[in-house]
């Protein structure tokens, strides 16, 4: 059995009474995917076709994702261990479609992600596979990367066939597999033509095998489009030839993580709720959040509100006085702008890395006479109280006694 030291790729995996070595699917090192047992060619996905929505990660080296709602993809964790600057393809009918990798989801045992893109694919995405009966039954597996087949791809991979292409073959589900960690899979072996195999084969020339670039890539049950497996791991027995014939793959078993996977995806996207960090509210959070995008540029429409393309001052105006209703100023966010609010502009005067909460009210991270500005603008009701609106430098110098005398007179 070749050593862990041997392969910078290698991952170990633990069962009952056995050690075993998987590839990384996405791991530098030897590199091929969707391995087939007659000609690579044949198993190419060309558009419109049922697997559209599976697309291609620019992310360790080259990895794989399914859509699986208009704004999230679906793939393994292993292959999104750095999102920044990276994006996801997809090649459909009416050309290439780019979109950038804006927030990852990891699963907290399984090897198993959702990601956020930074704007919306159009796309209903797949469904998931609820039921558990996969054993049996043949899966549709798919994936990018390089290719070739189970007696011929060697260390380095087949070079006629590179990494970024779409394939998809068949193999038999042979079994339940769960690790010393409790993470469910389904296991599926490699069977050479016209081999009946340990578990039983699809026949001559029929099965596949996932390998390094088909990470994260969707398994669906045949007859449907729904996503049972997730793909993760590959053991073998030969370090200088693989995958080969007799070698046993592994997906991460969706049925088991499906409520988990749901439950990272919200009901209706930010766009139409407000609700950029999906905690099931609008708030304070959600201000600091806009404003922290706009400053970065404004590239990622989970923010856009207005829906015109566009990350921007438009966008805080309706989150703030549209969505919850209040106004600039309004620190903490009661529908009043005043003496209170003050308070809190005052307490973090000239200080830096704050928030609408402490006074930041133009999203610069930074209370200054800007913000102070901008509450004096909005002060509800100074005239009507009799209450001139003080100027910044003598407000700061203000003891709390008259501070508070302001606070209550403006009440």
């Amino acid at each position: 059995m070749p050593q862990a030291s041997m392969k910078a790729s290698l991952k170990i995996f633990r069962t009952p009474g056995l050690c075993w070595l998987g590839l990384l699917l996405a791991a530098a090192g030897p590199a091929a995917a969707i391995v087939v047992s007659d000609d690579p060619d044949l198993h190419v996905v060309t558009a419109p076709s049922s697997y559209d929505m599976v697309g291609y990660l620019n992310t360790a080296g080259g990895t794989t994702a399914s859509v699986v709602d208009p704004w999230f993809v679906l793939t393994a964790a292993h292959a999104v261990n750095n999102i920044s600057g990276k994006t996801f393809t997809l090649y459909l009918a009416d050309g290439t479609h780019v979109f950038s990798l804006a927030e990852k989801f990891l699963h907290p045992s399984a090897d198993l992600a959702v990601v956020r893109l930074a704007a919306s694919t159009g796309l209903p995405g797949y469904e998931l596979y609820d039921q558990t009966d996969e054993v049996g039954r043949t899966g549709v597996l798919v994936g990018y990367g390089m290719s070739g087949t189970g007696d011929t791809v060697l260390d380095g991979g087949d070079p006629n066939y590179p990494r970024g292409t779409n394939r998809l073959g068949y193999n038999k589900i042979d079994s339940i597999y769960t690790d010393l960690d409790g993470v469910k899979h389904l296991r599926f072996d490699f069977d050479a033509p016209d081999s009946h195999g340990p578990s039983g084969t699809l026949g001559a020339d029929r099965e596949v095998m996932i390998a390094a670039g088909d990470s994260g890539g969707p398994l669906f049950i045949e007859g449907t489009l729904l996503i049972a497996g997730v793909h993760v791991s590959v053991n073998y027995d030969d370090e200088n030839h693989w995958p080969t014939y007799g070698d046993v793959g592994f997906d991460v078993r969706v049925s088991t993580y499906a409520a988990w996977i749901r439950s990272v995806i919200p009901d209706q996207p930010a766009t139409q709720t407000a609700d950029f960090n999906m905690d099931g509210g609008v708030d304070v959070l959600d201000i600091n959040a806009l404003f922290g995008v706009i400053r970065g540029g404004g590239t990622d429409l989970w923010y856009d509100l207005t829906a015109d393309g566009l990350v921007n001052s438009g966008d805080t105006d309706k989150l703030i006085r549209q969505i919850l209703g209040r106004e600039y100023g309004d620190a903490n966010l009661d529908g009043r702008v005043d003496g209170l609010d003050y308070v809190e502009w005052s307490l973090h005067y000239q200080m830096t890395g704050l928030g609408w909460e402490e006074g930041d009210f133009n999203g610069d991270t930074i209370a200054d006479g800007l913000d102070y500005n901008v509450w004096s603008m909005y002060y509800q009701g100074a005239e009507a109280a009799g209450v001139p609106v003080p100027e910044p430098a003598a407000l700061v110098l203000l003891p709390a006694g008259a501070l508070a005398l302001l606070v209550r007179r403006r009440q």
